[in-house]
């Protein structure tokens, strides 16, 4: 049986949530501090989720010879079996950043 909510408990409603008594505060705030929470939730969890992705990508390695990636507590690729430890000490050795730097001298335009 439905049973029509009638328009004198609508007003009565919007009376004590307009006049500003205690009882409409203090309902106001409590719909303003749940729209809070309820809003703030999601927000939470996707920061959150967005730390823990980059906590992850920071430990992980990329295998040079076959590209594949791996938590980087290990020397050796899981899928082909290089040596990672070599590998990166063969890229480090280029020698020194001053002799890659270019020397800049600025010229006057006319």
């Amino acid at each position: 049986m439905n049973k029509q909510i009638s328009p004198i408990f609508w007003l009565i409603i919007a009376f004590i949530l307009l006049i500003p008594t205690s009882v409409g505060k203090f309902l106001l705030d409590i719909a303003g501090w749940s729209l809070f929470i309820i809003f703030s939730i999601p927000i939470f969890i996707a920061g959150a989720s967005w730390i823990g992705i980059k906590f992850l990508q920071a430990r992980l390695k990329n295998c040079e010879n076959c590209g594949a990636t791996f938590f980087n507590n290990q020397s050796l690729c899981p899928i082909c079996g290089a040596n990672i430890d070599n590998n990166k000490n063969n890229s480090e050795n280029y020698g020194p950043a001053s002799t890659a730097t270019i020397d800049i001298t600025p010229e006057e335009i006319d």
